[in-house]
């Protein structure tokens, strides 16, 4: 029996759309399969979700407003199916509260962790990247 192959992609571009903050991925992919994407923030770095200080929390949780609440907000996250090889576009739409953090800040740093598996089987494989998200205020960049 053959082995399988590994999936792999090649991230050809990200694009950040200063009006909405949406997040565009390109993606070159070697074999029909599909892509799973999840985007996140730190939280408690931004004026509304203002963290004192460091109370006793489980592991990935700071204390907000008095509560133990996740250390990182969801930006977006989904799925893309990919029906042939070649290049693939998809974009993700900040949540509400990424946007209201777009609002109150210059830039927010956004971690995306893209998995890519082959219809044909084989490994899953995922890339990491950051990426500063920044709304134009108007101004052309």
């Amino acid at each position: 029996t053959p082995a399988l192959p590994n999936s792999n992609f090649t991230t050809l571009t990200t694009t950040v759309d200063p009006k909405t903050g949406a997040i565009k991925f390109t993606e070159s992919v070697s074999d029909p399969g599909k892509f799973s994407f999840t985007l996140t923030f730190p939280n408690g770095k931004f004026g509304i979700f203002a963290a004192k200080k460091r109370p006793k929390c489980k592991t990935g949780q700071i204390k907000l407003k008095g509560k133990c609440r996740p250390a990182k907000v969801g930006f977006g996250s989904g799925t893309k199916t990919v029906a042939a090889p070649g290049s693939v576009s998809f974009t993700v739409t900040p949540s509400a509260s990424a946007t209201k953090a777009l609002n109150s800040r210059q830039g927010l740093r956004v971690t995306a962790t893209l998995t890519y598996r082959s219809v044909r089987g084989g490994a899953s494989v995922s890339h990491i990247q950051t990426i500063t998200d920044k709304l134009g205020k108007g101004k052309k960049k």
